[in-house]
């Protein structure tokens, strides 16, 4: 094949300098024509923030490379997440929601259980093995006002990498960004609370911090997770569990795939990974996973 024109000079994938002029280019015309708007004004203290430290580590369990969140690896569950969280409300007469037992999952933890600075080696701080993995997942309420701090940390290899986070069934407010490790007390003052883009996918640059606020008013079970397939299928992200004793019973479809499945079922120490899994399989298994952990029910 031979091209008349050269391609294009995109940039190197580690230079910030042109995404950064294109974040701070966009912003929302008329915030006050959402719904959600008035989370941009909400009392600080009223507000849930989760800082989500990102980082590569080994798998202790199976010597495999992964990403974990709070030290958290996701596995993909069989069973959509939907499911169990409506079968689990619906059948635990103790206690409610948010303190409902999902048996067979992890919670992942509003704070990284231990904090280093993060543009440091994370070998050389908290260790290269994740603490945990499971179908992982932060509960919620109705109406809850969230705030996630993405964290970006160096990769085993000691380079930062870039991700890019796709929120399912909830839009979020950008609210702000920066480099280095996120400060609570320092770093809200510099937040766009008066016009941030309002969006469902957002960068995370090398060794910087993304903040996205968002109001919980759709309840269900909704992933969060890095749009590249490696990383995803490697642990980088979680679901989103917002107020399922509020929700109607799941369609049959959603419990079809493991019910009506033709193939065996994996067993449930089976792990997808980099090493084994080809890029085509990685994307269908992720793909399939997500779909089936963010069913709208109205």
């Amino acid at each position: 094949l031979t091209l008349d024109a050269a391609f294009p000079n995109h940039p190197a994938w580690d230079v910030t300098e042109p995404t950064i002029e294109l974040e701070d280019n966009l912003l929302t015309k008329n915030p006050n024509s959402y719904d959600d708007y008035d989370i941009l004004s909400t009392d600080p203290d009223s507000i849930r923030r989760i800082i989500a430290v990102g980082t590569q580590n080994m798998d202790n369990e199976l010597d495999l490379l992964r990403w974990a969140m709070n030290n958290v690896t996701m596995r993909f569950s069989k069973v959509p997440l939907i499911t169990q969280a409506y079968d689990a409300v619906a059948s635990d007469s103790e206690n409610t929601w948010p303190g409902t037992i999902l048996p067979g999952t992890v919670v992942v933890p509003d704070k990284p259980p231990n904090a280093w600075n993060y543009t440091e080696p994370v070998q050389d701080s908290v260790g290269v093995y994740n603490g945990d993995r499971g179908f992982s997942y932060i509960p919620l309420t109705e109406n809850e006002v969230v705030e996630v701090v993405l964290q970006n940390a160096l990769a085993l290899n000691g380079v930062s990498d870039m991700h890019s986070w796709h929120l399912h069934g909830n839009p979020f407010y950008v609210v702000g960004y920066g480099f280095g490790t996120f400060d609570e007390e320092t770093d809200p003052k510099s937040y766009n609370l008066v016009n941030p883009v309002r969006r469902d996918t957002v960068s995370l640059l090398p060794l910087g911090w993304t903040a996205i606020r968002f109001k919980a008013n759709n309840p269900g079970a909704w992933a969060f997770h890095c749009t590249q397939s490696a990383h995803a299928v490697m642990g980088m992200g979680f679901t989103f569990i917002t107020s399922p004793d509020l929700i109607e019973s799941p369609p049959a479809a959603a419990r079809s795939c493991v019910e009506n499945s033709l193939s065996p079922q994996a067993a449930d120490d089976d792990e997808p990974s980099s090493s084994t899994m080809s890029t085509f399989e990685g994307v269908v298994a992720a793909a399939s996973v997500l779909v089936g952990c963010s069913i709208l029910l109205q």
